[in-house]
């Protein structure tokens, strides 16, 4: 159980990870606006938009990975104490709200 709780909050830990790129990407897009002809902040938004990329890929596959754990139908045992329920109802929620919405809506 230890495992699993330390693997939870490892995901939590990714995903703020990713929010601290949003945050800064936009930051970024900011000072673009403000400086267009800096070079360096455009190569900067490059790097961290491809970063914020992969951070996203590396927590959906946690998840996913977490769910193959708490799900696995050969597992006597189900382990969805009230923590695990409640994570997986915030993790829910922060799928969607994380979700790239301009390629579903073509913005």
């Amino acid at each position: 159980m230890k495992l699993l709780r330390a693997y939870i909050l490892l995901t939590i830990l990714v995903k703020f990870c990713f929010f601290y790129f949003v945050i800064y990407s936009l930051y970024l897009r900011h000072l673009i606006r403000k400086n267009p002809n800096n070079k360096n902040y455009e190569d900067s938004l490059k790097l961290i938009d491809k970063i914020k990329n992969q951070v996203e890929f590396i927590f959906t596959i946690m998840v996913a990975i977490l769910l193959i754990i708490l799900f696995n139908p050969y597992k006597e045992n189900l382990i969805l104490d009230y923590e695990t329920k409640l994570l997986l109802y915030l993790f829910g929620f922060l799928l969607i709200i994380t979700s790239d919405w301009a390629n579903f809506f073509n913005l």
